[in-house]
């Protein structure tokens, strides 16, 4: 399993979560249907750059997940985001992790595990 960090401007960010988003519903004859459906079978996490204490105006989306999910997931960004270079992606990645480790020990005081 890996993971993939892309860059997408914020004027952009609003088309994430719908080409992200699957919709089992959703029109069968549109080409991206069963590609958003092995997407958003992945772990997708989207952060302010700002969040992530990084230089910018624009969002981080890590998706991890299955190497066939990641080159699909690919496909369906391109457009609209960008793959991060791999030093700024281990850094948003690192900040993420950290912060949902963080998250997790604060649940965890607060529910007395």
């Amino acid at each position: 399993m890996g993971y993939l960090v892309f860059k997408v401007n914020r004027s952009d960010a609003s088309k994430v979560d719908g080409l992200l988003k699957f919709d089992p519903m959703g029109d069968q004859s549109d080409p991206t249907h069963k590609m958003k459906d092995i997407v958003s079978r992945q772990s997708i996490v989207v952060r302010d750059a700002a969040v992530l204490e990084m230089t910018g105006d624009f969002r981080v989306v890590l998706i991890e997940g299955s190497d066939e999910a990641l080159k699909v997931a690919k496909e369906l960004l391109k457009g609209v985001g960008e793959v991060m270079p791999e030093k700024d992606s281990e850094t948003a990645y690192d900040r993420i992790k950290k912060s949902e480790e963080a998250a997790a020990v604060g649940m965890g005081t607060v529910f007395d595990f």
